[in-house]
């Protein structure tokens, strides 16, 4: 049986943003690495060098993010 359509709340947001916490400013955690995290905890090709966001931007970048989640969990069979 398939389970439908799932979503996470904004509680589940929260709890993650809370978690994460937030960075307006681009960094790279380590010098390595080859993109940049801003925000409640995107990292991407997309995220540049001085680069700088409000909380608001970095909640819909989360959103954004767990979209794929989100989907993932949704093609799930539970048979």
């Amino acid at each position: 049986m398939a389970i439908g359509h799932m979503n996470i709340s904004q509680r589940g947001i929260d709890f993650i943003k809370e978690h994460e916490g937030f960075r307006a400013q681009a960094y790279k955690c380590l010098v390595t690495e080859p993109y940049f995290t801003i925000g409640f905890g995107h990292y991407g090709s997309d995220v540049k060098f001085g680069q700088v966001i409000t909380k608001a931007e970095g909640e819909a970048l989360l959103k954004q993010d767990l979209e794929r989640f989100v989907a993932a969990v949704n093609r799930y069979d539970y048979h």
